[in-house]
């Protein structure tokens, strides 16, 4: 199913099991606005480039939320509310990585 659809958010969506509001609500109850969510994809798109792909993405918000190493110590953010690319996708961008990085922006991106 998730093949098909792309996440288990459209899936879900697709099957009529939760409608664009529930996310909404989801979001606000996690204590994130889309200002928020908005931010985390404005700061990995800062440090990687306008044209990171939604995986990339996910790869450099598993990096973030690795515990540090003695190696690495600092580097990772130790946020465990950093959104997945689903979640940005399905709030910020109706389902679109594009329209959220746009919207993220303000601008095409």
């Amino acid at each position: 199913m998730i093949r098909r659809f792309g996440n288990w958010l459209r899936t879900l969506l697709a099957a009529g099991l939760i409608t664009t509001a529930d996310l909404r609500r989801r979001s606000h109850a996690r204590g994130l606005t889309n200002e928020d969510l908005a931010k985390f994809l404005r700061r990995a798109l800062e440090e990687h480039g306008k044209s990171m792909t939604a995986t990339a993405y996910d790869h450099w918000r598993q990096e973030q939320l690795a515990p540090p190493t003695d190696a690495t110590a600092g580097d990772a953010t130790g946020e465990s509310s950093i959104p997945s690319e689903s979640w940005l996708t399905e709030q910020l961008g109706d389902g679109s990585w594009q329209k959220a990085k746009t919207v993220a922006f303000g601008t095409p991106v």
